[in-house]
Parts: C-alpha cells; sequence; structure tokens
C-alpha cells in the first residue's frame, strides 16, 4: 500500500501499530482520512472563531462607549453646579473629563462584555445561524469559547488598568476637582 495520498505534501506519521505487516490498506486509508478530517475541522474552526470574534467587537465597541458616556454623563450631573460659572480653562476642563471618562472604564466594560455577547448571540439566533451550528454538532461551550477567551482577556487588561492606572487617575481627578472647587 502506498503511504501517498492523492498528491499530498504533508508527512503523516502513522502509530507504531500501523507499522506492522499485519496493517492492510484500508486501516491506512482510515486514518489518512480521519487525519485530514481534524485537520479540515480544526482550520474551520479558526475560521468560526475569527467570525464569532469579529461578530462580537463591534456590538463590544459600541456598548462600550455608550456605557462609558451614560456614566460620565453621571459624573457631569453630580459636578454641574462646581464646573460652571468659575471661568475654567477649556484645558483645564478637557483635562478633567478625560481622568473622569477613565474612571467609568472599570465600570463599562463588565456592561459592555454582558450586552454585546447577548446582542451577538441574539444575532446569531434570529438568523439562524445558531441552529446551523448547533445542527453540525457543536456544542454550545464550543460555539461559546472564543468569546469566553475574548472575555477573560479583557477582563485581565481591565485587572491591570484598575489595579495600576486608576489609582494616579482618581488621584489627579480628586486633586482637579479639590482646585476647581
Amino acid at each position: 500500500c502506498s503511504a501517498l495520498y492523492a498528491g499530498s505534501t504533508t508527512t503523516i506519521f502513522f502509530p507504531l501499530s500501523m507499522n506492522t505487516p499485519n496493517t492492510n490498506c484500508y486501516e491506512i486509508t482510515n486514518y489518512i482520512h480521519s487525519y485530514i478530517r481534524k485537520t479540515y475541522i480544526s482550520y474551520s474552526m479558526r475560521t468560526l472563531h475569527r467570525y464569532i470574534i469579529l461578530s462580537y467587537i463591534g456590538p463590544f465597541l459600541m456598548t462600550f462607549f455608550i456605557a462609558v458616556f451614560v456614566l460620565f454623563m453621571q459624573f457631569l450631573w453630580k459636578y454641574v453646579d462646581d464646573l460652571i460659572g468659575k471661568g475654567l480653562e477649556s484645558q483645564t476642563l478637557a483635562e478633567l473629563f478625560f481622568y473622569a471618562a477613565l474612571t467609568t472604564f472599570p465600570l463599562a466594560l463588565p456592561l459592555a462584555i454582558l450586552l454585546s455577547s447577548l446582542m451577538t448571540f441574539g444575532n446569531f439566533g434570529e438568523q439562524f445561524e445558531l441552529v446551523a451550528l448547533k445542527s453540525s454538532g457543536m456544542s454550545l461551550q464550543k460555539i461559546m469559547l472564543p468569546l469566553i477567551v475574548v472575555a477573560f482577556l479583557t477582563s485581565a487588561a481591565a485587572f491591570v488598568f484598575a489595579n495600576n492606572m486608576l489609582p494616579y487617575v482618581n488621584l489627579k481627578m480628586n486633586s482637579l476637582l479639590y482646585e476647581i472647587q
């Protein structure tokens, strides 16, 4: 039995049990077919994961900036009396608004992750893509795996930001507020 498979340029290493003289061509062909199926499924999974993540990024950015805007407006309504009528320079106000917007990031990220995940899978369900994926034999956990990884990485980045940058940002914002008042 020939080890070449339809002009393939990839080398396939057979397990030791297939190198015995008792191995027939049928077993080797089955092994090659299973290898190709695993490789193809792996490639299609990467494509599927990329599609799910790209479908997630748009709603994530939209909900993140909307949540930052809503939380920033809450800050603005809280300190509007202290800011109006003081004759502050636009550079001071821009710096204060920048620091205030940065303080809302740890609050806005969980909202954005939750809402964008719901929007992404709701869109998949509406367009019957989720049904197609489930009918092809994929479990819901495998379908959700890319978003779980992205949410975990986003949470890790938020932790690093909240642990390292947020104390400095809070100090600068509160010192600016104290100088204004």
